[in-house]
């Protein structure tokens, strides 16, 4: 019986299996003043990766600060976020990324800056990101128009992955 007792102590003193979060978002804010508007977009770092891998054709794939990451990203975005003004769809240019923290669990974060011909009003955004990997995936996005400071939020999910904003 001893055995038991050695066994139960140590199964005490191990970490906890990490958990994994239970639900699948991204978290985004973009700030747009005259004709630029720059979005920071956090992932939860096991979805972005486990997205990335797969547009990769790779088993697994770890996210870091580099050019051939940021291209595979930037790839991957361009074909799952739509940012149209006036018809036109914008392409977006990563000025940062990094790692974070979203409720206690690892994230990765993206800074993008559009670039506009004209004052950006009336627009059109399609967030389709993670949507072809996860049934459940939602994405948050707060807009924030300055300088009158009026602020939106969007939820786009598979039912809902385009919306029209007019300011």
């Amino acid at each position: 019986m001893p055995w038991i007792l050695t066994i139960a102590l140590l199964a005490s003193l191990t970490a906890a299996p990490h958990r994994a979060h239970e639900f699948h978002v991204t978290y985004g804010r973009m700030a747009i003043e005259g004709n630029v508007a720059v979005a920071r977009i956090r992932f939860y770092t096991d979805d972005l990766e486990a997205t990335l891998a797969h547009a990769a054709g790779e088993d697994s794939f770890r996210m870091e600060t580099s050019p051939a990451v940021d291209s595979l990203f930037l790839a991957y975005f361009a074909r799952q976020f739509q940012f149209n003004v006036a018809g036109k769809k914008l392409a977006g240019n990563i000025i940062g990324s990094g790692d974070d923290v979203v409720d206690r669990e690892p994230a990765w974060w993206f800074l993008i800056r559009f670039d506009a011909g004209e004052p950006i009003g009336d627009f059109r955004i399609r967030n389709a990101l993670l949507l072809d990997m996860f049934e459940d995936q939602k994405n948050i996005l707060k807009v924030v128009h300055l300088p009158d400071d009026t602020q939106r939020s969007y939820t786009f999910s598979a039912e809902e992955e385009t919306i029209d904003v007019v300011f």
